[in-house]
């Protein structure tokens, strides 16, 4: 995050010809697909999400955008609790997404690890191996940074 918007600090292409490409150094809104929704999972306080609306810091990117505060909330929850984010066309309509949080040494997010693909190429049996994969490297990048799972701290 750099001033509560997304920057992709480093991509690796697909080698499909039907692909989602943000190049390096892009900067996105805070709530923009699964990234956005981790970082604001692991670092936005309750009262906060309603204040980033009224600020305009949160948009409504898509149809399928998640705008009402306590969907919000909820949606948060359930990232925290399985580690993990999903987007289904809330950022860009087609297009989906797979983030895992990396933690630094003092537990506060740092990074997110993400995959992002083309609706149409979703997998047909589902995304739990991606999943999978996805949080093994972000764990595996948190311990390289020197984060202990227990000192998981929530920021905002």
């Amino acid at each position: 995050m750099d001033d509560e918007k997304i920057v992709i600090l480093d991509r690796i292409e697909a080698p499909h010809n039907l692909r989602v490409v943000f190049p390096v150094g892009t900067h996105l809104p805070c709530n923009h697909g699964a990234s956005g929704k981790l970082f604001l999972a692991y670092g936005v306080a309750g009262n906060n999400v309603k204040s980033l609306f009224r600020s305009g810091k949160l948009k409504k990117l898509t149809e399928r955008t998640i705008t009402d505060p306590e969907v919000l909330n909820k949606v948060f929850e359930k990232i925290r609790r399985q580690g993990y984010a999903i987007s289904r066309g809330e950022a860009i309509p087609g297009a989906c997404g797979i983030a895992a949080p990396v933690f630094g040494e003092d537990g506060r997010i740092r990074a997110a690890l993400s995959l992002t693909y083309p609706e149409s190429l979703s997998p047909k049996n589902g995304i739990d191996d991606y999943v999978r994969r996805l949080k093994r490297q972000a764990e595996k990048l948190s311990a390289d940074l020197g984060f202990i799972p227990r000192k998981l701290v929530k920021t905002g």
